[in-house]
């Protein structure tokens, strides 16, 4: 998680610190090597306390974002595929 942001932040593709912007909450990276992924697999998300629902933002390897709810069959999967910071 915090490796993945470092090296994105060393890249110049983010300017700041990463934090959700509705509760300041901290954030989930890749638990593996990004090369051993498929296009489809979560990569980053956000943490499910950061919302009232537990929902979670996400990131896939191709760039698709998008929300997931507990109750989505992916949502434990991207919590899996993820790590905290």
């Amino acid at each position: 998680g915090a490796e993945f942001v470092k090296q994105l932040q060393e890249g110049g593709y983010l300017e700041g610190p990463l934090r959700c912007p509705c509760t300041g909450g901290g954030y989930r990276g890749p638990a593996k090597d990004m090369n051993l992924l498929t296009d489809e697999d979560v990569i980053f998300c956000d943490e499910p306390g950061n919302h009232p629902d537990g929902s979670i933002n996400i990131l896939r390897r191709n760039g698709e974002t998008g929300t997931l709810h507990p109750g989505d069959p992916a949502y434990a999967t991207a919590i899996q595929a993820t790590k905290a910071e």
